[in-house]
This record gives C-alpha cells, structure tokens and sequence, in this order.
C-alpha cells in the first residue's frame, strides 16, 4: 500500500496518496501494520508540499531517526548507483536499496540512508524547521549525519542552523549552490539571524513604506522580532505592533514574546498624537493585558535579573512592579481624562481589573492553574483571556478551563474564587469601584443600565449581575451615610437595596438608629427592627410610632 501511494506521489496524484495513507491508518489502528521511515518520509512530503511545515519537521525527524531493523547485513550486492561498481555495504532503511560509502552514510546512530533519499529528507526537514520555528529540534537530528565523514549536505545545512556546532566543518557555500532558491534564501538568512549585527539584519528585514515587495516576515516567522525592532528603530510604531501580534498569536503565552508585545502597543498608546483614537485605544487594552500578564511572570523577573548581572529581591521586584504600575495607571487617568470616557469605561480602570485577577488567579487551586505551592510562571486578566480567545484552537480551550476553574473554585466556598469569578463577570469592573468606595458611580451607571435595559418597575426577576452589585452598593453606600449621620440618604437607601431583594438580616440596628434619628421608622421593603430597644438605646423618646411608612 505504502508503495502504490509513493508511485502515486511521483506521478503528482497526491489526493490517491494521501487516501492510501488513509487506508494505511487504518490497518494500523488494528494492529496489522507499523508506521516506517518510507511512511514517514512520504508524510513529510505531502505535508511540505501541503505548506504545514509543523506536521513536515515531525515527520521527518521521526524518518530520519527510525531505529534500524536487524536484520544482518550482506556485502554481496552492488551500490544502487548505476555507475559505481563497489559493493553494496549499508541498506537504505527507507527505500531499502544498497549503497557503498561514497553514494550514502550512516549516521553516528546505526540510522543508514542511501544518498537520494537523505539529501531530501534532510533538506525538508532544515526548510521544515526553519518555517515552523523548530530549529532545535533539527539541529538535534543533524548532527549524527553532519559527524559522517562523508555528507556535505548535512554538514551544510548544520552549518546555517547552528554555525556555532560547525565551525570546523569549513566553508560549505559550494553545496548550498546546488539547493533550490526558496531553500538556499531561507538557509542563508536563517545563517544571517545568527551571525549578522542586529542593526543590519533589521535592514534587511524592513522594507521602505513604499515598497512593492512582501516583508521577509510574512514567508519566514522567525524573523519577526527583527522586523519589529526595525519598525520601531524608524518610528513606524503603528507597523511594529502589528508584526509583534503576529509574533504573539504563534506563542501567546512566550513571556519574552508577551513583553515585547507590551512594550510596542505601549509605545502606540504613548506615540503619535496623529493615531487614530480606537487604534490607541485598542493598543492601549492590549497592553494593559499584556503588561498584567508579564508582571505577574516568574521567568520576567529571572530575565531582568539576568541581564542586570544579579538576583532581584522580593522587595526590589516589588518596589520596580510598583512603580511601572504606578506610571502606567497614571498615563491612562490622563488619557481618560482628555477623551472624557466614562468611569466604567475607563482605561485606568480596566488596568486596576487586570491587576487584581492576575495578582490572585495562581492562588487558586486547579490542574488547569500550577498549584500555590510550586513556581508558576504566568498569570493574566480578563483582558488577556480576551486575547487568548481571539488567538482560537487550543487557547480557547485554556480560557474555557480557566473559566471553569474559577466557578468550581467559587461553588466550593473558596473567597477567591468568589471574588474572582465576579472580577471575570461582565461587571466585574463595578465591583472594583464598589472595593474603593466609588459607590455613587457604581450606582449611577447600573441604574442607568438597570432601567434602559429592564425598564421602570420590572424588578421582580432573579436576582443577578447588575441587580445584585447594584444592591451592594446600595447596602454600602447607606452604612456609609449612617457612620457619616446623613440619616435620611442612608434610609434612601436601604430601602433601594431592599427594593432590589437585598436581604437586610443583620442590619437592623444600623436602620433604626438611622430611622430613629431621621423621624421616622421603616416597615417595608425590609426586615423589621425592635424599634424598642433601638430606641432605648437612642437618645430618642421611646415613645417612636411604630409601624409607619417612609
């Protein structure tokens, strides 16, 4: 079977391979068949040709270091090559032909390949790894080949990969002549990455404004960050951010990534006063994500320190996160005063939501979460779950487990896990004004919100979101007006949260002293008080009418 889908690749009916390898899949599912270097080999052809270089790089690793059979080797036939007359010493563990040493090799590993078929192979798989961000990994599969005393092509290729491991192999430009274009462009500029100053590779990655050509960036992931530094070295900061969300959505959760992101969408937000005012907004929210998530990063911290040559303190990464916290949170309240934004809406305090869920989403307890009792090197805000969200696949999966953490954390009693669910809520930023004591917004806004949305008098639905922290606030504002003695806006509003089915159980001193001392009682809409003993306790006549209406 695996033989019909190789005749069928060569023949460019690459739907029949791809369905032979289907039928191939199959079989092996009931055990009547193993996957082998051909089968690995051929999968790794369809996928370059397919362009998922992911699936390619793994394939043909996995071709490249399929363990041998065996089987006894006999040095009674010829090399395949029609013109060497030596014998045939080494069997090709893919194609199965025999080889001498001058037309194949033998790597380090026992892992034998005659020469057509381990030139494309380790071909594929630099070009594979290259496009796919996996260069490691190939490095790691080269080396045995490379160490042969007699492939150039692999020592070639490591030569661009890792050109600190092949510095004894000499000057291999003479093979790299005989690759394809597309392969040699993407071998020497991963060699450049490598070698060149970063200022010179910059230039060769950023094009002029005006340029009809597609940025290197756009064929090669890697290249990236240079692209990025380019655009921000020349003050295209717009450009730069855009090339560095680009670099994120391929590791959305990479500190070093998530930093860099940060940095550039700051400098958008802080940059030219010509941007467009939803651009700076959107680049505004997108740091505030990102920065909350670095801050609260335990590889970020061990970075900084290693590139200041020593180890932070608790007290010095706290006193650093303090002050970058501090200058972010008042850039933004200048921002929002100039635009005029609303409380709820604003930017400052987005930031102090951010900040407060990722301060506490490691406290909980989770497989989806690393356990309080071990190092965990990320956390993140709404904000950013919005952002791992729009990235789709499996980060969408993440944010669903996060969610789920924290309601499962929250059912179970936990207090952070309560307070966490209600900071993710869609009014979790009310609950922040509400901890801060801004009741008169909180109250304002869900009102307002309460009544285009519900209108007047439909107050009898369960009570949820907005309703519920609008009878919180209320709650907080009155014991706020009866330690102020504003008697009578404290009993305005223990009746509104009443209103709004706040049980008021536990209350009832604080309204009757507030009742007692505005000149009349409360008797609906709320628990009733031993109006007696409140009054005893008053400097009040006891003689207070019981029973009357506000």
């Amino acid at each position: 079977m695996v033989e019909q889908a190789v005749v069928a690749y060569a023949q460019e009916r690459f739907a029949v391979a791809v369905g032979l390898l289907r039928r191939w899949d199959r079989v092996m599912e009931i055990g009547q068949a193993t996957i082998d270097a051909r089968h690995a080999a051929l999968r790794g052809a369809l996928a370059a040709r397919a362009g998922n270089w992911p699936d390619c790089c793994g394939w043909y690793v996995w071709s490249l270091t399929f363990p041998p059979d065996g089987c006894a080797r006999q040095q009674t036939l010829f090399c395949f090559h029609e013109d060497c007359l030596e014998s045939g010493r080494d069997l090709c563990g893919q194609c199965g032909r025999w080889f001498c040493p001058a037309h194949g090799a033998e790597s380090e590993n026992e892992v034998a390949r005659c020469g057509p078929c381990l030139d494309v192979a380790l071909q594929n798989l630099a070009q594979g790894a290259i496009l796919a961000d996996r260069v490691e990994t190939a490095v790691e599969v080269l080396t045995p080949w490379a160490r042969t005393a007699n492939w150039a092509t692999a020592k070639a290729l490591l030569a661009c990969l890792a050109p600190e491991d092949a510095a004894d192999f000499g000057d291999q430009s003479d093979v790299l002549d005989s690759f394809a274009p597309d392969r040699r462009e993407a071998l020497l500029l991963y060699r450049a990455s490598a070698t060149l100053d970063n200022t010179d590779l910059e230039r060769v990655c950023v094009l002029e404004p005006d340029a009809s050509d597609w940025p290197l960036s756009l064929t090669y992931g890697w290249l990236r960050p240079w692209e990025a530094r380019g655009l921000s070295r020349t003050g295209r900061h717009t450009e730069a951010w855009r090339v560095r969300y680009e670099e994120w959505l391929a590791k959305p959760l990479d500190t070093t990534v998530v930093h860099a992101l940060a940095l550039t969408a700051l400098r958008v937000f802080a940059g030219n006063a010509e941007t467009d005012d939803r651009v700076r907004e959107e680049a505004a929210r997108q740091a505030i994500a990102c920065w909350a998530m670095v801050l609260h990063s335990v590889s970020y911290w061990r970075e900084l320190g290693r590139h200041s040559g020593r180890s932070l303190t608790a007290d010095e990464r706290k006193a650093a996160s303090d002050a970058l916290t501090e200058r972010i949170r008042q850039a933004l309240r200048d921002d929002d005063r100039i635009a005029e934004r609303p409380t709820a809406d604003s930017l400052e305090l987005a930031w102090e939501v951010e900040l407060a869920v990722a301060q506490n989403l490691p406290k909980i307890r989770t497989d989806v979460l690393t356990p309080l009792d071990s190092e965990y090197d990320f956390s993140f805000g709404p904000g950013f779950l919005d952002l791992l969200s729009s990235a789709g696949g499996r980060w969408k999966d993440l944010v669903a487990d996060v969610h789920s953490a924290v309601s499962e954390a929250s059912g179970e009693g936990d207090e952070i896990g309560g307070r966490l669910k209600d900071l993710l809520s869609p009014e979790g930023r009310y609950l922040t004004l509400l901890e801060s004591g801004r009741f008169d917004e909180v109250i304002a806004d869900l009102e307002a919100e309460n009544t285009a949305r519900h209108g007047v008098g439909e107050n009898a639905e369960p009570l949820q979101g907005p309703r519920r922290l609008l009878g919180a606030a209320l709650l907080a504002r009155a014991r706020a007006h009866v330690e102020g003695r504003r008697w009578a806006a404290a009993i305005r509003d223990f009746e509104g949260a009443a209103a709004v089915g706040v049980s008021l159980t536990g209350h009832e001193e604080e309204i009757g002293r507030a009742g007692v001392h505005a000149g009349f009682a409360l008797s609906r809409n709320c628990t009733k008080v031993d109006w007696q003993a409140t009054s005893a306790s008053s400097s009040v006549s006891s003689s207070w009418p019981r029973g009357t209406s506000s």
